[in-house]
């Protein structure tokens, strides 16, 4: 009987014991390359293990820490591990620094938790894909991403720049379908020699990087074929091909500078700027910030302050004197008095409530900004900025059309109470109090019908007055060529272009030119100038309304005039006009030109229903976007 107890004491503790955790986190990998970029949505790769003999089939959550509470919404991915297995889950955070901390949970038990920081600021990606199934080789100086961890949404792959081939990698048709839509979009393939030193052939839907000549456009993105092994990626080639976009055939890669090499001469004509040393030409503007702020302002109830002050003041002299006189009338009655008072209190509490929480005229309304790239096969890579003012409070799902919709209300510091799911059934969830608004921002393929243009004629000319250099360091020698410019452009409507619309320009090289429309055709009006003058990153703020930057706020009796809804939404277009471009300071501004064999045509319309929340209480929708289409110079016969 006494070697019993013992026994029994230990099933006893065995019982009462919490199960062992089902996940462990092996190894978290930011972006492609260990790296994130600010401003984007960015991919985090988590590995998860199954160490026990059960399976897991639960949830996975992904939180944001800033002094270590959780702020933003959730993003949510369900898992399902079979025993002692493992796999890859991924998620897409919205990044604005990497002074972020994070958290994956599957649990509410401390033990539950993994927490992690943000990888390093860096440039968009670029890198060589490996086969996570063959024996590690020696690839240069380029850095590495596992095959298997591209994503299976093209919408992910913002912080992606160009990509290194060598072999065939062994892709469902998701992600072969997901690498080709960031292809199409701009991106850059670059096929190199395998260890046999034969280039690889492709199969299924990557035949398109098959290509018979050394460089190929696919749609608005390149395939490279490069007389190089992996081993040969130098330090040089890496950063003045792969990375800058310099065509391998243009002549021999130039030694990289060094860090300390001494400082260039600085070209005939250069113009110092004296803000460079102070760092204000390197001003990063938050576009996110930027754009909810000045939309949040679309939407602001329209208090009756005049109403407002009334009752307070009414308030204030009710207590005192008001108490005062009434005890003197009522002969010193307690009774009377604090009734009184708290009767005046009661009143004025809920007067005040009614008519402060809200304004008038108001509706629950969502306020939108979005910038879409037309794709093939009829779609459109949209980012999207909206804001929802809630008049009735409650739990409002946003979700719209399309396929690999990402999610984030852009948060640093707030506490979202929601959700964040990815996938076929996508959406944020948001808790939204009575007479309250919610900004977010998303990414989504929408299905549309593709505008079409025709080249009717296509003249350009020498640019004899091209955008002047700024030298800002000693790293950094370009001398602007001498581009060429447009002298004249005839486009015809095809078929589904907007029917009404508010701009239209067209972008070639790094100067815009309007549009004007007769009949059928699209005629080349007038140069509007280059984009470094017409575009100022530092401008652009998230700390108040923006000013228009063409019209300017007309002044009245020393009032500036409270901007209108389409003033708004006229202010915004340079700021969309410069987070379509990807550009993140004045710097990159300077240096934007878009490759000769092309031209942009930018259509600023009002939004259309496909791209509306599909939450039906939200029976007002107002926004614009900016339609984005690469028109290419015809062929010479």
């Amino acid at each position: 009987m006494m070697k019993a107890k013992p026994i029994l004491a230990c099933l006893i503790l065995v019982c009462l014991s919490p199960p062992v955790l089902a996940v462990e986190v092996k190894q978290t990998v930011w972006g492609f390359d260990g790296q994130v970029v600010a401003q984007r949505f960015n991919l985090l790769s988590v590995l998860v293990d199954n160490p026990a003999a059960n399976p897991f089939k639960g949830t996975i959550e992904l939180h944001k820490l800033a002094g270590g509470k959780p702020v933003d919404a959730s993003i949510i991915e369900p898992v399902y591990l079979a025993p002692y297995s493992s796999r890859w889950v991924q998620f897409y955070p919205y990044i604005k620094s990497d002074a972020d901390a994070w958290e994956v949970a599957w649990g509410r038990e401390k033990a539950s938790r993994y927490t992690f920081t943000s990888a390093r600021v860096g440039k968009a990606a670029v890198v060589l894909l490996d086969d996570p199934d063959s024996i590690a080789q020696s690839a240069g100086s380029i850095k590495r991403l596992p095959a298997n961890l591209f994503p299976a949404h093209s919408t992910a792959t913002d912080c992606l720049s160009a990509v290194v081939l060598d072999h065939v990698p062994r892709w469902d048709p998701a992600r072969q379908k997901a690498f080709l839509e960031w292809l199409w979009r701009g991106g850059r393939v670059y096929v190199a020699q395998a260890a046999d030193g034969k280039f690889p052939i492709f199969t299924g839907e990557l035949q398109a990087l098959n290509i018979d000549v050394p460089k190929r456009r696919v749609q608005s993105g390149f395939v490279h074929h490069i007389e190089r092994s992996r081993r040969q990626l130098d330090t040089a080639f890496v950063e003045q091909v792969l990375a800058a976009g310099v065509d391998p055939g243009d002549g021999s890669i130039a030694d990289v500078p060094q860090a300390d090499a001494p400082k260039p001469a600085e070209p005939a004509g250069a113009i110092t700027d004296p803000l460079a040393d102070y760092g204000f030409i390197n001003y990063k503007w938050d576009p996110e910030a930027t754009l909810l702020t000045n939309l949040k302002q679309l939407s602001r109830p329209d208090h009756s302050w005049v109403l407002i002050h009334f009752l307070a003041w009414t308030y204030l002299g009710l207590v005192f004197p008001g108490c005062i006189l009434v005890g003197k009338r009522y002969g010193g009655d307690f009774r009377v008095t604090f009734g009184f008072l708290l009767g005046t209190v009661l009143f004025f509490s809920l007067a005040l409530m009614a008519v402060g929480r809200r304004g008038y005229n108001e509706s629950t309304v969502v306020h939108s900004l979005a910038i879409a790239r037309q794709m093939p096969g009829g779609a459109f890579d949209v980012t999207q900025w909206s804001n929802a003012f809630a008049v009735n409070g409650g739990d409002y799902s946003f979700n719209h059309d399309g396929a690999g919709r990402i999610y984030s209300s852009c948060q640093e510091f707030e506490m979202v109470r929601g959700e964040i799911r990815n996938g076929p059934d996508a959406h944020f969830l948001a808790d939204m109090p009575p007479y309250s608004s919610r900004a977010y921002s998303h990414r989504g393929l929408v299905p549309g019908a593709p505008i079409e243009v025709q080249v009717i004629d296509w003249q350009m000319v020498q640019d004899q007055n091209p955008a002047a250099m700024t030298a800002r360091s000693t790293t950094r020698t370009h001398v602007f060529r001498n581009d060429r410019a447009l002298s004249k452009l005839t486009l015809r409507k095809v078929r589904n272009f907007p029917a009404e619309y508010q701009d239209l320009y067209v972008l070639c090289g790094r100067k815009l030119y309007g549009l004007k429309e007769t009949a059928d055709r699209l005629e080349l009006s007038s140069e509007v100038g280059s984009l470094s003058a017409r575009i100022r990153t530092a401008d652009y703020s998230e700390f108040g309304s923006l000013f228009n930057p063409r019209q300017g706020w007309q002044v009245r009796n020393f009032r500036p005039r409270e901007p209108t809804q389409a003033d708004v939404f006229e202010a915004l277009f340079n700021p969309l006009l410069t987070r379509s471009l990807d550009l993140a300071d004045q710097v990159e501004v300077d240096d934007f030109s878009l490759p000769p064999d092309r031209v942009r045509l930018l259509i600023y319309a009002p939004l259309p229903e496909s791209m509306f929340v599909k939450d039906q209480r939200f029976a007002r929708q107002d926004g614009c976007v900016l339609y984005s289409l690469d028109v290419f110079e015809p062929e010479s016969r």
